[in-house]
Parts: structure tokens; sequence; C-alpha cells
């Protein structure tokens, strides 16, 4: 099974363990587009099941650490999209990397919309 680890400053990451082989581009890009719905939808039980277990995602170390830092997040929100326009795939070192700019926009309880820009990049391995 694919899962991610996030690396970017506010994305996350997916990682390729040693020997096992590098996800195609189409397998990755896959993966992050269903990181990318599960994240517009607030679903943090979607997001656990892409996530590896030693997932880092800025300074949070650990899937069940990530997740609460989402669900954290998502609590004071009531909708968001995730935009990735322009994934790119790329292999380095046997990892497969998937990386794009991002845009989302969210709208707080209280009305507000707010909007982040900025890049993600993740490493994407299978695992078992």
């Amino acid at each position: 099974m694919a899962r991610i680890e996030k690396i970017a400053s506010t994305a996350p990451a997916l990682t390729i363990p040693p020997l096992a082989e590098p996800l195609t581009p189409s397998d990755a890009r896959v993966l992050v587009e269903s990181f990318r719905a599960a994240y517009s939808a607030r679903n943090v039980d979607a997001l656990g099941a892409l996530l590896a277990p030693d997932v880092v995602h800025n300074n949070a170390h650990g899937r069940t650490r990530v997740l609460g830092d989402y669900q954290t997040a998502f609590a004071d929100i009531d909708s968001i999209e995730y935009r990735l326009p322009d994934v790119q795939v790329a292999l380095r070192e046997q990892r497969t990397i998937v990386s794009s700019p991002f845009v989302i926009t969210y709208q707080q309880r209280d009305g507000r919309r707010q909007q982040l820009p900025g890049a993600a990049e993740w490493r994407v391995e299978r695992r078992d």
C-alpha cells in the first residue's frame, strides 16, 4: 500500500522504503489527488489511511500527531478548497517525489475567507 509522509511546510510527504519499487508517476498522482480530496473534505480518517506511521509535517512527527493537528485546524473551518495547479512527479534517489504549488482557500466558522498559497512536496512509497 502506498503511504504519505509529508515533508513540506504545509503539505504532507510520501516515502519509498529501500528495495521497494518506486511508484509509477500515474500511481503517485492518484495518491496525491486522494490526499487533496480528503483534505478538501476535511476527512481525517481518509487522511490517516494515506499517511505513513512516521509521517513528518511541519514540526509534527508521527501519524497521530499530524492527524491531531489537522483535526484541530479543521474544527474552525466550514469549507476548504485545496488546489494543486501544477503537479510534477520525479524520481530522485529511488524515491518518487511529487511536488506542486498549492492554494488552499477556506472559510472560517465566523464567515471570514482566507487564502493560503505555498508549495508542497511529497515523498511517496510503497509500504505493507
